[in-house]
């Protein structure tokens, strides 16, 4: 299997640290897990748009929107389907000093299988995004990356976004100094892309 070399250096660092990478998950698998959730779940994308579509159509708020997409009970899979938020692929890491992290893939290329053109999509350079996600298990996200490495582009950091409070719950919950984190993670914003450095700064960052 190809990795991007991103991915490599995130999986041997994490893999060091006793948090390895969880195994890829694809596009398909994803649409899989919607469907299975649609017929076996407590709420159904169907459903979700019949109730969104009465709402829009009628003379009510925007925010009576918003609470029938915070009220359903749509899976996250199912969410992120009918967002059109799948990637190329998503690795998760174990848990580490109270964090987690997500690494999701997008490809320049729109298919249905993305698993068995993994490999191809790699070597010939069809990544058009990438994005790092870190969670704290009890105060949610923290921090995003992210990477524009599309090839016919400059490939640079395009954004960092860091989830002040929290960020700052986080780690005045663990003793540590949350401005020096900040400090680390938006050392790279705007940055041209280089694989290393922003490896060290998510080791930087998440250690």
């Amino acid at each position: 299997m190809l990795r991007t070399d991103l991915e490599a250096l995130l999986e041997a660092g994490f893999y060091a640290l006793g948090a390895p990478l969880t195994r890829r998950v694809y596009y398909e698998e994803f649409l899989a897990g919607a469907t299975i959730d649609d017929e076996h779940g407590r709420d159904s994308m169907g459903a979700y748009r019949k109730r969104l579509a009465e709402i829009l159509g009628s003379d009510v708020d925007l925010n009576d929107e918003l609470l029938v997409w915070f009220e359903s009970e749509l899976s996250e899979i199912q969410l992120r389907v009918e967002q059109g938020d799948v990637p190329f692929f998503l690795r998760k890491f174990g848990v580490f000093n109270g964090c987690w992290l997500e690494y999701e893939v997008n490809s320049t290329e729109e298919l249905s299988h993305y698993e068995d053109q993994a490999d191809r999509l790699i070597k010939e350079g069809k990544i058009s995004e990438q994005f790092i996600y870190f969670y704290s298990v009890e105060h949610g996200l923290l921090s995003e990356i992210g990477i524009n490495t599309n090839l016919r582009k400059p490939n640079t950091i395009t954004s960092i976004i860091v989830h002040e409070e929290s960020f700052k719950n986080h780690y005045d919950s663990v003793g540590q100094d949350s401005a020096k984190k900040s400090e680390i993670i938006n050392g790279i914003d705007g940055k041209p892309f280089d694989p290393e450095i922003t490896y060290k700064a998510v080791m930087d960052f998440i250690r």
